[in-house]
């Protein structure tokens, strides 16, 4: 329970494998995960952070210094095991709710894996927020024996095939969507699919040969239900639902007795003094954005419903918001269904390759594997040429070397162009471009020339295009016939004084300072009081946070000098030493080659990075940092 509001929490931290710095990097990885997700059927996460000396002595055995801990929003009704759903109304409102939760996080980059009864939570008459939560996003994985996989960690009768046989690269939203299906069934006809095997190899022949068991609904469901089931148990990754949207614009098109949907907008508790570590893992709300975000969406309707390709351009001075304006709509097209966003606005020479493998679901396949899943991804949108399948193969098959590096980036931004062409025959697409950085503008040229000829329902959003070194690289985007321009300014003092509540209750002197320090600026605004969060430069006095006691606002700095200071408050010299690495490398590194190349420098990188990384400053995917 938290002492000041007398708010009841549940706590969990980390017990077994303490010692193995993997297994607890990976633990705040998913911590920070969580802390993305902001949705009224999702377990809240409040608080996180390490068990100091003193509340390990307060906590005797439940507690271990310097291990991990969250801070979670009790749900105190028990689970959706028992009492058991009996009723089609019952059974629909569930699946409204956790298909919304589960598209929230995989709109996030967010999967569950672990999706079954148990982790599906009712919430209780004296709990803060009503309905059903969907819990355990991850952190399952640590509450098992020190004997288990810990990367195939799950609960085998709702596995995925994928998931069952190890392939972790191969994991997904899908992933996610086959176990709702698993669960859905098992609360339909009292078992799941296939079950009766303790044996993973035994489950994973009977569910590659879709041999389940039958389908017996104990009460009455609507006709087609078993239909969405099945295919959403396809054995194959792709031929399933490719998101949660879509399977639920399936489920919407059934004959059910009643209308259900999930809560809009519901927001969790806060617990005065605690969840400051969080602060700087939120991703940043554009608030006072609305007409831009209508704008946006307004274009997204229009390459919709015209199936022709659109443009949007923004421009914005240093320190607005743009970045979270154009992350906000992503994930909330993403999220409601009309549209899958694709970044291109990085630095990384093999961004091209990345996106082609999420696109045509190749992940780390090589060799015949990797042809075979090509091959049948092409011949599934229509496309059967061999040169095709041949040009794609290499482009993903081989590395960009030096002497062929020129000749490599072409193909992929030819090759990139048209997979993502394919793509919008099933689905819009949202593709990000930056002017001043980036592969994306070549593949861009590429997509606006292919849009003379064929229907291509695309929105390309270009930020910053005057920040161009070759403007004339951007002529084709910016002379289109249907460009939509915005131009983002600063921000008004009422809603900067909005933005600056939802970030943290704040004394009404200390936010008209930060606020009028601002200057209009809202990235300004956030930064701030991040800084001042991880200083431990506040304190609360009457529910509100003040500046300490013989602490005063720093002198306000232009964006690179606090981003430096930041930078070395949290890493001290090894974080600065590591993130000058990865700006040396330019981009997206490998762990093993910036490994090396810090040992060089008589520096041990992990250490420092996951200091980085939970202060928000450093992200780690599949080896890549």
């Amino acid at each position: 329970m938290h002492r000041t509001t007398g708010t009841p929490v549940a706590v969990k931290t980390l017990h077994r494998f303490l010692h193995d710095p993997e297994v607890v990097a990976l633990f705040e990885r998913e911590a920070r995960a969580i802390a993305s997700l902001d949705h009224p059927h999702v377990v809240a996460l409040l608080d996180f952070g390490t068990v100091d000396a003193e509340s390990a002595q307060r906590g005797g055995d439940r507690l271990t210094e310097g291990a991990p801990f969250l801070v979670m929003e009790h749900v105190s009704g028990g689970t959706i095991a028992s009492p058991a759903i009996n009723d089609e109304p019952e059974l629909h409102s569930m699946l409204a709710v956790l298909l919304s939760a589960l598209g929230h996080a995989h709109s996030r980059g967010v999967l569950h894996r672990d999706l079954k009864l148990s982790n599906v939570l009712r919430a209780g008459p004296g709990d803060v927020r009503p309905g059903l939560r969907l819990a355990d996003f991850g952190i399952a994985w640590f509450a098992r024996s020190e004997s288990d996989d810990l990367l195939s960690v799950g609960t085998p009768a709702y596995m995925a095939p994928e998931q069952l046989a190890g392939e972790v690269s191969d994991l997904g939203p899908w992933t996610d969507l086959y176990a709702l299906a698993c669960l859905t069934w098992r609360l339909v006809c009292g078992q799941p699919p296939v079950q009766g095997s303790r044996d993973r190899m035994h489950l994973l022949m009977r569910k590659e040969a879709m041999d389940f068991g039958p389908w017996s609904p104990r009460f009455e469901v609507p006709a087609g239900l078993e239909e969405v089931l099945r295919l959403t148990l396809n054995t194959e990754a792709d031929r399933r639902p490719p998101s949660a949207a879509a399977m639920a614009r399936a489920l919407s098109e059934l004959d059910w007795s009643e209308h259900a949907e999930a809560e809009r907008d519901r927001r969790p508790p806060t617990l005065l003094g605690a969840g400051l570590p969080l602060l700087a893992l939120r991703p940043p709300e554009p608030v006072g954005r609305e007409r831009a975000l209508s704008q946006l969406h307004g274009a997204l309707r229009k390459v919709t419903d015209s199936r022709q390709l659109g443009v949007v351009t923004i421009e914005a001075e240093p320190g607005l918001d743009v970045h979270a304006l154009v992350r906000h709509f992503c994930d909330t097209s993403e999220e409601e269904g009309p549209a899958v966003a694709v970044r291109l606005d990085g630095r990384d020479p093999e961004l091209p390759s990345r996106v082609l493998r999420r696109l045509t679901g190749t992940a780390d396949l090589q060799g015949e594997a990797l042809t075979r899943r090509l091959r049948r991804y092409l011949e599934d949108r229509g496309e059967e040429s061999e040169l095709a399948l041949e040009v794609l193969s290499d482009v993903l098959g081989t590395e960009a070397g030096e002497e062929s590096e020129r000749q490599q980036e072409r193909e992929r931004r030819v090759i990139a162009a048209r997979v993502l062409a394919l793509e919008t025959g099933r689905q819009p697409l949202i593709i990000v471009l930056s002017g001043a950085v980036g592969y994306g503008r070549g593949i861009a040229r590429q997509l606006v020339r292919l849009a003379r000829i064929e229907m291509l329902p695309a929105l390309l959003v270009l930020v910053d295009p005057e920040a161009a070194e070759d403007p004339a690289s951007l002529a084709p985007l910016l002379q289109h016939p249907r460009r939509t321009r915005l131009e983002l300014r600063p921000l008004s003092k009422s809603r900067l004084q909005e933005l600056a509540d939802s970030l943290l209750p704040l004394q009404a002197k200390l936010r008209d300072r930060l606020v009028d320090r601002a200057g209009g600026q809202p990235e300004t605004l956030r930064a701030e009081l991040v800084a001042l969060a991880e200083r431990d430069a506040l304190a609360t006095v009457r529910g509100r946070f003040r500046l300490r006691p013989g602490v005063s606002l720093p002198p306000l700095e232009d964006a690179r000098v606090r981003a430096v200071a930041r930078l070395d408050a949290v890493g001290g010299d090894a974080g600065r030493a590591v993130a000058e690495l990865l700006a040396q490398l330019d981009g997206p590194c490998r762990a093993s080659l910036l490994d090396a190349a810090a040992e060089e420098l008589g520096v041990e990188a992990r250490p420092a990075l996951r200091r980085l990384a939970r202060a928000g400053l450093a992200r780690h995917s599949k080896q890549v940092w």
